[in-house]
């Protein structure tokens, strides 16, 4: 298993708001949107009963009925508009480093956590007994935040930078109390800012980008409270079977050993039940040593008795080319196999969050305030060396071929800082 795809899409959209906010590039095969779970083509669905609610503070959902609604609401995604000058979509050297027309917003300062930053609306984005919806992302969150700042109704968005492979993320979540100290380090910051004891997380969900998937896993494996909705943007790897070769063998989903992974396809399987919401999205990328992004959502929608609708050819290079929207489940395919596309994968945080801001009716913010400037940029002696293809240690892979090592390519630096995580112990 390994870290990254490199990806699949970007678009840059201009929407008009009265406060005069520009949309997110986003390439996702202009003006086009996931289909709702009727437009759905499936071979089946995943069987099972209901388990628990996805917050632990609320009963569980009532199980939907054939007359009911699609649990996943309709997401209008933002139309690919101009590029804006020096930032090419298929440049490299440009991918990760999106622009930032706004800086942080309607959002207040950064606020440091225990480990990263947390971005807490200026005004709003709570309910009346101050309960907040929260994001805590992982891996290349500053370019994720630059486009939802633009198009989030209100969620709290914490990021956390460890590093640029899977493992640099999946060791420190080993320990249950490491993700334990992140949320009260999160709920604190929401009490520092109300100045009320009362804030607290109303619903929380995990992101990722490329390796950040190794956090995700972990505190799926380990963690003992409810985890609302997952959302993985072109990152999630696996090994191969046993006895597999990719160098001498075409890769098929089923030659996918998804065994390390398990949390997060026990998770999504949920998910398509209608028990939480799981967003992946992923490119066309081949590493050729592990499993790629696109193969292992070929197998996890196999396991799921399910196949994605093909989307037409879009006009751009990292366009939509498929989707599979089945109650909480969202798997998204978009074209592209490089550099650029993978970085592009950044900008998908903003129509997965709306799918998760419209099923959580999560209050809206105030975007009427002065918008806070950006931070300022990071000193080279402060960022990573680049984005790596990495890869998983022997170890972690469940059998068959071993994911081999990384590869040479990076790109430009994207995270603002690297700050130690220091294991807490379980």
């Amino acid at each position: 298993m390994t870290e990254h795809s490199e990806p699949a899409t970007f678009r840059r959209a201009a929407t008009a708001a009265a406060v005069g906010l520009i949309a997110v590039a986003i390439s996702i095969a202009a003006g086009r949107r996931p289909a709702s779970g009727a437009e759905i083509i499936a071979e089946g669905s995943a069987s099972g009963k209901p388990e628990t609610a996805a917050a632990a503070s609320q009963p569980p959902p009532p199980a939907p009925t054939a007359s009911d609604p699609p649990l996943a609401p309709t997401v209008e995604l933002p139309t690919l508009g101009d590029v804006v000058p020096g930032y090419g979509l298929t440049d490299p050297d440009r991918a990760c480093l999106p622009p930032d027309p706004i800086g942080l917003g309607p959002y207040a300062a950064y606020r440091k956590l225990d480990i990263g930053r947390v971005l807490i609306p200026q005004k709003g984005g709570h309910t009346d007994d101050l309960g907040f919806d929260v994001i805590i992302h992982f891996h290349g969150h500053e370019a994720a935040r630059k486009s939802l700042v633009q198009t989030a109704r209100g969620v709290v968005f914490a990021g956390i930078e460890h590093g640029i492979l899977s493992g640099h993320y999946a060791k420190p979540f080993s320990s249950r109390s490491r993700f334990k100290a992140v949320v009260g380090s999160i709920e604190d910051a929401l009490k520092a800012h109300t100045e009320d004891k009362r804030a607290h997380i109303r619903h929380l969900a995990l992101s990722g980008w490329s390796a950040g998937y190794g956090a995700i896993n972990q505190i799926l494996k380990r963690t003992k409270r409810a985890i609302d909705a997952v959302i993985l943007l072109d990152g999630l790897h696996a090994g191969w079977r046993p006895k597999f070769d990719p160098k001498h063998e075409k890769a098929r989903p089923m030659d996918v050993d998804p065994a390390f992974i398990k949390p997060v396809f026990d998770y999504a399987t949920r998910a398509a039940r209608g028990e939480g919401l799981f967003v992946f999205t992923h490119s066309e990328v081949d590493p050729v040593t592990y499993a790629s992004t696109s193969l292992v959502a070929g197998r996890l929608l196999s396991d799921l008795d399910l196949k994605p609708r093909a989307a037409p050819d879009g006009n751009h290079p990292h366009s939509l080319a498929s989707q599979t929207d089945v109650k909480g489940l969202h798997v998204w395919g978009f074209r592209g196999g490089n550099k650029a596309g993978h970085c592009a994968q950044l900008q998908h945080i903003s129509p997965a969050v709306s799918v998760l801001e419209k099923v959580w009716g999560t209050p809206a913010m105030d975007r009427t305030v002065k918008p806070t400037p950006a931070p300022p940029k990071p000193s080279k002696k402060d960022s990573p060396p680049g984005i790596a293809f990495g890869y998983v240690p022997p170890e972690e892979s469940s059998g068959g071929v071993a994911p081999g090592d990384p590869f040479e390519a990076v790109a430009p630096p994207i995270v603002d800082s690297l700050e130690p995580m220091v294991p807490l112990g379980d």
